[in-house]
C-alpha cells in the first residue's frame, strides 16, 4: 500500500480499516508501505485548507492513533515526501517516532529502501517526487531504466502517483502501490487522480526465483 496522507480531509479512513480487517482474516501478517503514512505539514500552499488537525505534534499523535492496528500483523514503510517535511519544519522524524510508540509499524528509511525478503528474493519500497506522467508505466520504465541493471529487484513497488498498477517489466514484477486519499483539488490541478486501493500479492518461491506471484487489487 501507500499513500494513506492521515491527518488529511480527504483520507480514506473507512477503506483503511476496511482494507487492513480483509487482510487480517485473509491471515496476512506483513503490510508494506512505498510513503506517505500522514499528510505532513506546509507540503504545499494552502495545504491548512485540507487538514484535519494542525501542528506537527497533532499531524504525529494523529497519525499514530488513526493507522489501523491489529495484533497480528506488522507495517513496514518509508517516509514520503509529505512525511519528509515534518523533519524539515521541526526536525522530527514521524517514522521513528511512530516506531517508537507503534510496536507494529517498523519505519524503514527516507523515500528509499531495499528489502531481502528471504536470503535470494529482493524488494525495494520507492517514493519518487513529481506529477503523474501521462502513461502511467512511464515513472517506472524511467526509474528502471536509470539503475544499473545488477541492482533492480525482484519486485518493486512505487508509490506517491496515487494509481494502482501491476506490470512485469524487464525481470521485475511492478506494483504501483495505489493510496487511501480521494482527489484534492492540489492533486487536480497536478493531474493526479487518485485511486484508493491496495494489493494482496501471494509469492510462490523455488531456490531464489519467484515461480508464482498472485495479486488481488482490493478497490475502495
Amino acid at each position: 500500500i501507500s499513500d494513506t496522507h492521515l491527518g488529511s480531509k480527504y483520507a480514506e479512513e473507512g477503506a483503511l480499516e476496511l482494507y487492513y480487517d480483509e487482510i487480517d482474516s485473509a491471515g496476512i501478517k506483513y503490510v508494506f508501505h512505498a510513503g506517505d503514512i500522514s499528510d505532513g505539514f506546509e507540503v504545499y500552499k494552502g495545504q491548512f485548507n485540507d487538514l484535519k488537525v494542525w501542528g506537527v505534534d497533532n499531524i504525529i499523535k494523529y497519525t499514530a492513533e488513526k493507522f489501523p492496528h491489529k495484533k497480528n500483523i506488522k507495517t513496514y514503510f518509508i517516509e514520503g515526501n509529505h512525511d519528509i517535511k515534518i523533519f524539515e519544519r521541526a526536525g522530527i522524524s514521524i517514522g521513528s517516532w511512530l516506531s517508537e510508540q507503534r510496536k507494529d509499524l517498523v519505519y524503514l528509511g527516507r523515500i528509499f529502501k531495499h528489502i531481502h525478503l528471504d536470503d535470494k528474493i529482493t524488494m525495494q519500497l520507492v517514493h519518487p517526487t513529481g506529477s503523474a506522467p501521462y502513461a502511467l508505466s512511464y515513472r517506472f520504465q524511467t526509474y528502471m531504466r536509470a539503475n544499473i541493471p545488477s541492482n533492480l529487484p525482484d519486485i518493486l513497488v512505487m508509490g506517491h502517483l496515487h494509481t494502482g498498477l501491476f506490470a512485469k517489466y524487464q525481470e521485475t514484477f511492478v506494483f504501483m502501490a495505489g493510496c487511501f486519499m480521494g482527489t484534492t483539488d492540489y492533486l487536480r490541478r497536478k493531474g493526479i487522480q487518485s485511486t484508493p486501493g491496495g494489493w494482496i500479492v501471494e509469492l510462490i518461491c523455488d531456490n531464489g526465483l519467484i515461480k508464482k506471484l498472485k495479486t488481488q487489487w482490493i478497490d475502495y
